[in-house]
């Protein structure tokens, strides 16, 4: 994933956004914190392709020239967290998702190859689902639009899926999808063809995008416990 990752990291830090690492004992689910910019290719991408961009709630011109979205835009939502999940969320046809998600996870990580935009396109960011055909390429954030995009096509509930940005030292900033299931938060990564809770996913978590509001983003808020 591109870049400006210094400037981001920085960011993040200054403005009091601890990432929430996964330590010795980690709820199921995510928890989201203070409003958070959204990433700008993820706006960017919202101008051109709505579907992609995930429906918003919000008109896109509440996001600002800043790609900031107020606290306001959740107040309905206790104490800045959402609740769990629960089956509800989920399809009737797929009262299990697991075995599906894990599917796609690993057939859209073989069908892809992982590409940078810059190669693909001559720019730094550019996001939009990959496709799965002959030929497919794209970076982190283009394979999870693209996970998505499938995971809502086979039955999933689109509330039930969001994008996060992470970092680990090892790879930088990255971007994965989050499948909210009824009995946790699990991750697609096209990085690895295993999902995994969020919390064992060995990254740092850095900005969440709100299950059923894409285009709200927050900073994940400190687990407890």
């Amino acid at each position: 994933m591109v870049i400006r990752s210094v400037a981001i990291l920085i960011g993040l830090f200054a403005a009091g956004g601890t990432p929430a690492a996964a330590r010795s004992w980690q709820p199921p689910f995510l928890t989201f914190g203070d409003a958070a910019d959204a990433p700008v290719g993820f706006l960017e991408m919202c101008g051109r392709d709505r579907d992609a961009c995930g429906g918003p709630a919000a008109p896109l011109a509440d996001a600002g020239s800043g790609a900031r979205i107020s606290t306001a835009a959740i107040r309905d939502v206790p104490d800045g967290t959402l609740a769990p999940a629960t089956s509800e969320a989920l399809p009737a046809a797929t009262p299990d998702p697991l075995p599906l998600i894990r599917a796609i996870n690993r057939r859209v990580n073989r069908a892809v190859r992982q590409r940078p935009d810059s190669v693909n396109f001559g720019v730094d960011e550019l996001w939009r689902p990959t496709g799965s055909g002959p030929g497919a390429t794209g970076d982190c954030e283009d394979i999870a639009l693209e996970k998505r995009a499938q995971l809502i096509a086979a039955g999933l509930d689109e509330a039930g899926l969001f994008l996060a940005v992470v970092y680990r030292r090892s790879v930088g900033l990255h971007t994965v999808l989050v499948a909210r299931t009824a009995t946790g938060d699990v991750v697609l990564d096209s990085l690895t063809g295993r999902v995994r809770p969020w919390a064992r996913s060995g990254y740092s978590w850095l900005r969440l995008q709100v299950p059923g509001n894409p285009l709200i983003w927050t900073r994940p808020a400190l687990a407890q416990g």
